[in-house]
């Protein structure tokens, strides 16, 4: 315990506060065209950013994303709590398909969090991408 506080509530709060980002970022589902209440989230992949060192490594990530290699891109997991960071999260609607989402997540807290890329895939795609990923979370 942690000042009375769990692991496990300070795990939930943060599941929470991405469940709160990525229905803001959503707004609508381009699929359903509904607010994504229905809709699930797991992140597939996160590497660090802002720094010129890393620069070829987060080109050959958007290269990744752009051309939907999504399993490749799934060996990307680099973080660094102290840097900004590109997170990808896939989103399943529940009308089949799928958003992948990338977000610049900022080490600064009162930076907001912004939407680089977004790509929509189709109920194939998306089963298959969904069934590699573990920890889906509802928005």
């Amino acid at each position: 315990m942690l000042s009375g506080v769990s692991w496990i509530t300070i795990v939930k709060m943060s599941e929470n506060a991405t469940s709160q980002l990525l229905a803001r970022i959503v707004g609508k589902c381009p699929i359903c065209k509904l607010p994504p209440r229905r809709h699930a989230w797991s992140q597939l992949a996160s590497t660090i950013c802002g720094d010129p060192s890393f620069q070829e490594s987060l080109a050959n990530f958007f290269q990744l994303f752009r051309t939907h290699e999504w399993m490749r891109l799934r060996a990307y997991q680099g973080f660094d709590p102290m840097r900004d960071a590109v997170v990808v999260y896939a989103v399943r609607c529940p009308d089949g398909g799928a958003l992948v989402l990338a977000v610049r997540s900022n080490f600064d807290l009162y930076a907001p969090d912004e939407l680089y890329g977004c790509e929509i895939i189709d109920a194939k795609a998306s089963d298959a991408l969904c069934t590699q990923l573990e920890n889906w979370e509802d928005i």
